[in-house]
């Protein structure tokens, strides 16, 4: 497409010198003759040679895109994987609060996860239906106020480990698709050259 736009004006011209070589060899007589033959492989030359000249141009914008968004993704995956090693230090240090909290509040891992989970589905409640499911949390596992708070804080960092954990998943995913496409379209520029 970038092709065929840059190479319109060149076909123009040379439609235009056809034209202009053919009215010139009839005007003296020299329709029927080398002449007029030798004067359409000129233009063809022409055209060819704009053709490459800009085929090369075209190769040239290509490179020099190419690399900086390249680089560009290379960076936003090193960035990436920066967040991602924050992330996974946070889920080391959750999972040690998680262990920390079960002995403290005489709760089986098991239990206290489904009681986290519990909670979260809770947070997607209305106000009052929210009330209710903590009440009935607090009664099933015999909970005071203060461990309830506890455990809600521990909720609220599950579920923030969960929506980051999701957002970098699909971050690399799309990071690795863009890196594969950018890695494409630079080694088609380089094969094309």
């Amino acid at each position: 497409m970038m092709y065929g736009g840059r190479m319109a004006p060149v076909y123009q011209q040379a439609e235009e010198s056809a034209r202009q070589t053919e009215a010139d060899a009839y005007s003296r007589g020299l329709g029927q003759s080398g002449v007029l033959s030798r004067g359409y492989g000129d233009i063809q030359k022409q055209v060819l040679a704009s053709g490459q000249q800009t085929m090369g141009q075209i190769e040239q914008e290509g490179a020099g895109m190419v690399m900086p968004a390249i680089q560009a993704t290379q960076q936003g995956q090193q960035h990436l994987m920066e967040m991602m090693q924050n992330q996974s230090q946070f889920n080391a240090q959750l999972a040690q609060e998680k262990e920390q909290l079960a002995t403290q509040l005489n709760m089986h891992a098991g239990d206290l996860q489904m009681t986290l989970n519990q909670l979260n589905a809770a947070m997607d409640m209305s106000d009052a239906d929210r009330e209710l499911e903590f009440q009935r949390i607090r009664n099933q596992f015999n909970l005071d106020a203060a461990q309830m708070r506890i455990l809600q804080d521990q909720a609220r960092k599950d579920r923030w480990s969960n929506f980051f954990a999701n957002i970098f998943g699909g971050a690399a995913e799309v990071g690795g698709a863009a890196l594969g496409a950018k890695g494409a379209t630079a080694a088609a520029t380089i094969l094309a050259g």
